[in-house]
C-alpha cells in the first residue's frame, strides 16, 4: 500500500468522524455570568448542573430570549485569541 493512499484514508477518516461529531456547546462545570443592563438593572445568570446531569439555568426571572442577548453581547464584545 503506498504511503499517498494510507495518507488519504487517513483524511477520509479524520473527516467522516467530524462529519458525525455532534453541535454542542456545554460548559464543563458550573458557570455564572453577571449582566447589567440600563433602565433595568443588573444579574446573574447561573448555570448547572442537576443530579440527573441536566443542564440547567438560574436567571433571576429573566426569560431565554434575555439570556441569549446578554451571552450574544458578551461574546460580540469579546477580544478573541488564538
Amino acid at each position: 500500500m503506498s504511503k499517498q493512499k494510507t495518507d488519504r484514508d487517513l483524511v477520509k477518516g479524520v473527516m467522516q468522524f467530524l462529519d458525525n461529531c455532534p453541535t454542542q456547546c456545554a460548559p464543563m462545570d458550573n458557570v455564572e455570568f453577571e449582566w447589567g443592563r440600563e433602565g433595568m438593572g443588573f444579574g446573574r445568570l447561573y448555570f448547572y448542573y442537576d443530579e440527573e446531569d441536566n443542564l440547567r439555568c438560574h436567571s433571576e426571572c429573566m426569560s431565554k430570549d434575555f439570556a441569549k442577548q446578554m451571552l450574544c453581547k458578551m461574546i460580540d464584545d469579546t477580544i478573541w485569541e488564538d
